[in-house]
């Protein structure tokens, strides 16, 4: 075909294209308001997800606008673990979303900009995974039916829902996209937008990245295979790699040199884990989560969800992949992600099968990798979860194809409505979560105090700290304790040398006793060093800690309710020792 001609064709499909990418971002944002109600109801007063992770996520938003905005060090922080700080290399901040959620919520306010991010996001997800399958050779509604299966996967929702590094999908289809282009026309441009969408991806999570990388390197090998089929030298596709990889690390190279040479933190530790946790579960494919909309109540009766989170894939998505086993066309270029369905579901299992709650102690696929530090770093087999929503939207776009291939024009928009609409239905969780975010009483006290200086949160034990995290976000106050994803052992060495924070630190505080130290002298040493006030939460102990820690707090609380007391330091300090000594600090 000549050039006059193909500059023709082109110019004939380019408002075909429009028309099918504007009715695919309109579907796409029907769907995320539906399937995420009430949050757009709620838009300005509650958080879209739920769960102390969401405020942490939260707190990592925070945490990049002042980086951005007031020039703080990216990767140390003083906010926790006040007064020495800690290396924030070992925590799962998602770069790219708190950026990207950055004029949002500066535009709209924290709670406005974050939902708006958070429905953004979900319909970004599913236009990239369109435009994924219309790159593999799909037709414009199979690929919106892609779009629809991982937007709204359940177990992508259910991880956006608390962690926006593990939810925010979007890059990663785009990221395929790019290369999937790059190895066929070995154009600059795709390269360079390969590597920028990885970069998006690192830049998104650790986590995404390690999988994205695992499942962009079978991507290779597959087609390096289909190309010595095919006669072919595979150089051009190592090549195009190398450039892809070459364009992600130039991009990421700001970032990336802080973890090397002197002074870098230890990635062997921030990798290091040393158990898996939260395996998959074999029935949790093919079992909705309790919330169903039709199926839930009996799901809820059974207790057949053994793990914490679901990996529900769909009836209606199953049996659309289904479908796409009958199909001949375009078979080799969804090989690798029919390859990847099988091989990221059998790596979520973990190293154990579990069947119903059950655990058979067979050789598992995740055996042969689960050795390595980039795995171990994902924590959770689980995980892998993610990238089966993948793989599974886009052969379930081919077996959409495959059962309307001879409909009409009219029938073909019917069934995908009555597509979509039957995927709604097996997706949706009724209603999604949502939290108000309202600071207690001493939190919102603390805005008004006059006297400025870190806080001391009791207790200070790692969920309890996320909790603190996210009222820090309101009042800006450094805290004594905090929550990073792998708490490096020098974290807490302030508190373990102080002798009244090591007794408070403690799950189950002993009562004071004179002969430990001098009580005064320790609350005046803590204030001389930049503490200024203690957050009591006493509902978070038994009745008998709940005594042990008060006998540590004898000043008047400045704040008094159910749930919180609010002390200030100074008065703490000036009470009488009422022993007959005064001891060092031990």
């Amino acid at each position: 075909m000549g050039s006059t001609a193909r500059e023709a064709v082109q110019g004939e499909r380019a408002p075909r294209m429009v028309y099918w990418a504007g009715t695919a971002l309109l579907v796409y944002a029907v769907m995320a308001v539906v399937m995420t109600w009430p949050v757009a109801l709620h838009l300005s007063d509650r958080f879209a997800g739920g769960g102390v992770d969401l405020k942490v996520s939260l707190w990592d938003m925070w945490w990049v606008e002042r980086v951005a905005l007031d020039g703080e060090a990216p990767l140390h922080t003083r906010h926790l673990f006040y007064p020495e700080g800690v290396s924030l290399a070992h925590h799962s901040i998602s770069w790219r979303a708190g950026l990207f959620a950055l004029p949002l919520r500066a535009a709209f306010g924290p709670i406005t900009g974050y939902n708006l991010f958070f429905l953004g996001e979900t319909v970004a997800c599913c236009f990239a995974t369109f435009l994924l399958a219309l790159r593999l050779g799909g037709r414009p509604d199979a690929a919106i039916v892609s779009g629809a299966v991982l937007g709204f996967f359940p177990y992508r929702m259910a991880q956006a829902a608390s962690h926006a590094n593990l939810g925010s999908l979007s890059m990663i289809p785009l990221s395929l996209l790019c290369v999937e282009a790059a190895l066929q026309t070995r154009k600059p441009a795709w390269i360079i937008a390969g590597g920028a969408c990885t970069a998006l991806v690192l830049l998104t999570g650790a986590h995404l990245f390690i999988m994205t990388t695992g499942l962009l390197v079978a991507l290779c090998l597959v087609r390096v295979v289909q190309q010595l089929q095919a006669g072919q030298a595979p150089r051009q596709v190592w090549v195009t790699v190398a450039a892809v990889a070459a364009a992600c690390a130039v991009l990421c190279g700001p970032l990336l040199l802080q973890f090397v040479g002197p002074g870098a933190p230890d990635m062997e530790r921030a990798l290091s884990v040393k158990h898996s946790r939260h395996p998959g579960d074999l029935a949790g494919f093919v079992t909705p989560w309790p919330r169903h909309l039709l199926f839930g109540g009996a799901v809820a009766k059974l207790d057949l969800r053994p793990g914490k989170w679901g990996h529900y894939l769909g009836i209606g998505a199953l049996g659309l992949l289904a479908a796409s086993t009958f199909a001949k066309e375009r078979r080799r270029e969804l090989s690798p992600y029919a390859l990847g369905t099988v091989a990221f579901l059998l790596l979520s299992l973990g190293p154990h099968l579990h069947i119903a709650g059950h655990r058979w102690e067979w050789p598992m696929p995740y055996d042969l990798i689960g050795w390595a530090r980039p795995v171990q770093a994902l924590r959770s087999p689980d995980r892998f979860g993610l990238l089966v929503g993948i793989c599974l939207a886009l052969g379930a776009g081919w077996g959409y194809a495959r059962l309307v291939r001879t409909s009409s024009v009219r029938g073909r928009s019917l069934s995908l409505l009555l597509c979509l609409l039957v995927l709604g239905a097996d997706y949706w969780p009724v209603p999604y979560r949502t939290f108000k975010g309202r600071l207690g009483a001493a939190h919102r006290a603390l805005l008004q105090e006059s006297v400025t200086g870190a806080v001391i949160e009791l207790p200070m034990h790692r969920q309890a700290s996320k909790e603190a995290m996210f009222a820090q976000t309101r009042h800006g106050r450094p805290l004594v304790s905090g929550m990073v994803a792998r708490l490096p052992a020098e974290a807490r060495r302030y508190i373990r040398r102080s002798a009244l924070l090591r007794a408070l630190a403690k799950r189950r505080p002993k009562r004071y006793r004179c002969r430990r130290f001098d009580l005064p002298g320790q609350w005046a040493k803590l204030e001389r060093e930049g503490f200024s006030h203690v957050v009591f939460h006493p509902l978070r102990y038994r009745a008998r800690e709940r005594e042990h820690v008060r006998s540590y707090l004898r000043a008047a609380p400045v704040v008094v309710s159910k749930d919180q007391l609010l002390f200030r330091l100074t008065d703490l300090a000036a009470l009488p020792s009422h022993c007959g000594t005064r001891s060092k600090d031990p």
